[in-house]
């Protein structure tokens, strides 16, 4: 195994349990496409709700009714006919699992999270000067935050117990 590559199997230390460290990067790496995903989910979102229904595409009348486009819009977006519909389905349900996950979270650890995979162009260096930490509480607070986010997606079986 070159010194490039990962050990596969490594294990870090985040309070009273460790976790091979695979797990760790995966939830950074979540984290780092949040902001994606939610704004693809808005963008998706608002093309339904802007867009013409099927019928109408077809040239169909429309009726004299009232319109209601708030109901519309509503039906649209709960249309599992729609191309888009299981896609936005699965991004909605994981943005909201993450924005629930992170409100869960220590203030601390928000501010992190946002700082080092939202805004991206600080360090972690650069974290513990903007909130006045030291880098070993600043790494401590982000493992934990990812431990958690980890822990919400896979489940707790990654967790090993440190042995006392």
């Amino acid at each position: 195994m070159s010194r490039t590559q990962p050990r596969f199997g490594a294990t870090v230390r985040v309070g009273n349990y460790r976790v091979e460290s695979h797990y760790l990067r995966f939830a950074a790496d979540e984290l780092r496409r949040y902001q994606g995903r939610k704004h693809s989910l808005r963008v998706m979102e608002d093309s339904v709700i802007r867009g013409t229904s099927i019928t109408d595409n077809l040239g169909m009348p429309r009726g004299t009714d009232v319109s209601n486009p708030t109901h519309n819009a509503a039906m649209r977006l709960m249309d599992v006919n729609d191309p888009t519909f299981k896609r936005r389905a699965h991004l909605r349900v994981w943005v909201n699992s993450t924005d629930e996950l992170l409100r869960s979270l220590p203030n601390e650890q928000q501010q992190i999270i946002r700082l080092i995979y939202w805004e991206g162009d600080l360090t972690i260096l650069g974290v513990a000067r903007r909130l006045n930490m030291a880098m070993p509480t600043v790494n401590r607070h982000r493992n934990a935050a990812l431990l958690a986010f980890a822990v919400h997606v896979i489940g707790d079986q990654i967790l090993i117990p440190l042995e006392h």
